[in-house]
């Protein structure tokens, strides 16, 4: 099929050499279980975030693809570039005391509210009410900036589909409105040349009816297809943003700096360029992208149809947000924390007792 709608030849070997990294898309079980820290053959139950991350199957989970698509990492020490760590991961909180599960059903969306209860209620009731936290807790991504499936070579054979990546940093995420809830996303603009079909321009979709990711085909132009992503950010949440990041101005702006390197290597730079993603009441852009002629000696531009402007301050807001929000990030519910104490401790005791009892016993 991909043969079909390719413009240029695709052989047999081609396409086997392009299905040795297909783990780049596509998860497995060494990807969750894999423990390699403990030994060459370990393999754990329940997954730990130090597995999923170093040294696992790295498919398209964490440090894999989809990480770096969204450039929004629980542990960023393995990102390019390296960036710091979510808040979260400092504090050695594991991905499973946030996100709920049922077996293998890892479900996406955190409850932030099991530590910061008085928080969350209070934000229900401000004017932020239809904000994610991590709109406001993330401030930088790194990872893909750019994605260019054209030709190239997997392990010294030609190959018409290679899978090109620009990694780097944006500035800021890009907050769009997904069901009437704000989130933030980072704006990566797509290509994959030769092909046969003819795609027209559509509005912003959500990519899974499973998550708030959403993309926007820009269209076709001299047998390339144009499309962004725009996927959810979750992490790496840190210090909130200023309330001017937001709101001194309805558009939004972003710099994306990047470098691609030459075969996959990271010792081996071969593009250092950038670009600016703006997003306003008119559409979103991509503009200013230097470089970019020379990855596959093309020009391309994208740009995408709709409103991604930001709500105007409201007529009632003090010039001093922490009037109205200070109150609301000034106490954390230590009650999980507390909770989570209590079992450790009670759980030590139980121990030294045991071994206490078996003394005693072999007396």
């Amino acid at each position: 099929k991909i043969r079909e709608e390719l413009t240029v030849n695709y052989t047999k070997e081609q396409a086997e050499l392009n299905q040795r990294v297909c783990n780049q898309c596509h998860v497995s079980c060494l990807d969750c279980h894999y423990y390699p820290i403990a030994g060459k053959h370990v393999f754990k139950r329940t997954p730990e975030p130090t597995s999923c991350y170093f040294g696992a199957g790295r498919g398209i989970c964490h440090v894999g693809a989809e990480d770096y698509r969204r450039g929004a990492g629980y542990f960023r020490e393995g990102s390019i570039p390296v960036l710091e760590n979510d808040v979260h991961a400092e504090n050695n909180i594991s991905c499973l005391e946030c996100h709920s599960f049922d077996g293998h059903e890892i479900h996406r969306e955190a409850s932030c509210d099991k530590c910061h209860e008085k928080i969350v209620e209070s934000m229900k009731n401000s004017v932020h009410r239809n904000l994610t936290c991590e709109a406001c807790h993330i401030t930088e991504l790194t990872g893909y900036q750019i994605t260019i499936w054209g030709p190239g070579d997997y392990w010294g054979v030609a190959t018409p589909l290679t899978k090109l990546n620009a990694y780097g940093t944006l500035s800021r995420p890009i907050l769009i409105r997904v069901n009437n809830i704000w989130i933030p996303v980072k704006p990566m603009p797509h290509a994959v040349l030769n092909q046969r079909k003819k795609l027209s321009p559509t509005l912003v979709k959500r990519r899974r009816n499973d998550t708030l990711d959403a993309y926007a085909i820009v269209g076709s132009v001299n047998n390339t297809i144009l499309w962004i992503h725009m996927d959810k950010a979750s992490h790496a949440l840190r210090k909130a943003r200023s309330c001017e990041d937001c709101h001194s101005s309805k558009e939004q702006v972003a710099i994306s700096e990047w470098v691609v390197f030459k075969n996959h290597s990271a010792l081996e730079p071969l593009i250092y360029g950038k670009h600016m993603v703006i997003a306003n009441e008119t559409g979103l852009y991509i503009l200013n992208m230097t470089r970019v002629k020379e990855i596959h000696n093309i020009n391309l531009k994208w740009y995408i149809e709709g409103d991604f402007s930001l709500p105007e301050k409201g007529e009632n807001c003090k010039e001093n947000c922490e009037a109205c929000h200070g109150t609301a990030h000034a106490t954390v519910n230590l009650k999980y924390k507390k909770i989570k104490t209590r079992l450790i401790l009670t759980f030590a005791l139980s121990v030294i007792l045991s071994i206490i009892i078996i003394m005693r016993s072999k007396k």
